[in-house]
């Protein structure tokens, strides 16, 4: 699936088979050519001789930026949808202003938490296992201790409780198409909390939508035994500062 292209020349770029290889019809003479492949660091080779039959090989090495990183000491890994591995974007429509089946959690406020709520699974998280949770309108839930805080330092965050922080910025769900909810879906056995229309503190004209999504960890093993998070982001204003973790 890799393109190849002789460079400043009318002929069209050729793709690469299954096991990589390719075949240009040129003149004879001498070309610049390049070798581009998706996650992949381009190459380009300056000074390729073409004779009556050549064979240019390119090595193309994985580019950062579509790998995986980690694994962390305790063998989480995280991947974008873009990565090599990576899950592809889906976003679960559930909250009630989607048309969707989840339940509302009340939270059309600024600084505000809700809960406990009761998991419908237990969640294993670097080792230590949940029963309920807490949602914040801070773009965060947290386990065992209810708590908002809109100062996005840094993980680790020894002040911070344990929970997913799906997007820790100052957030507010006063907006009026904010629909903060949960829903658990038994048949694919995943569990979502989802923001819709979240706005910034003071600020309503910029909305942010995302949504965690937690993965049965008895239907979707992991090597570490805990159960696997996703982070969905619909819209994100580009000009936030956001913190995204897990503690």
């Amino acid at each position: 699936g890799a393109t190849v292209t002789a460079l400043n020349t009318p002929v069209a770029p050729v793709t690469t088979d299954a096991a990589g290889f390719y075949s240009l019809l040129l003149p004879q003479g001498i070309y610049d050519m390049s070798a581009s492949g998706t996650g992949c660091l381009p190459q380009t080779l300056n000074g390729v001789v073409v004779a009556a039959a050549t064979t240019q090989d390119f090595t193309l090495v994985s580019d950062p930026r579509f790998a995986c990183s980690g694994p962390d000491a305790w063998g989480y890994t995280q991947c974008e949808n873009v990565d090599d591995g990576g899950v592809p974007f889906d976003w679960r429509a559930i909250t009630p202003t989607e048309g969707g089946p989840g339940i509302s959690v009340g939270l059309l406020c600024g600084d505000c938490a809700a809960g406990p709520f009761t998991l419908p699974f237990p969640v294993r998280l670097y080792g230590h296992t949940y029963e309920d949770f807490h949602v914040t309108t801070k773009g965060y839930i947290t386990f065992g201790e209810q708590r908002f805080d809109y100062s996005n330092t840094c993980f680790p965050d020894d002040l911070m409780p344990a929970g997913i922080y799906c997007f820790w910025d100052d957030l507010t769900g006063e907006n009026p198409e904010a629909d903060i909810a949960t829903y658990y879906d038994a048949a694919n056995h995943w569990f979502v909390i989802s923001w819709p229309d979240v706005g910034h503190y003071g600020e309503w004209t910029t909305l942010e939508s995302f949504q965690i999504i937690v993965y049965d960890q008895v239907f979707y093993p992991t090597l570490t035994g805990d159960n696997s998070v996703l982070f969905q982001y619909l819209t994100v204003n580009d000009g936030s500062s956001i913190t995204v973790g897990i503690k």
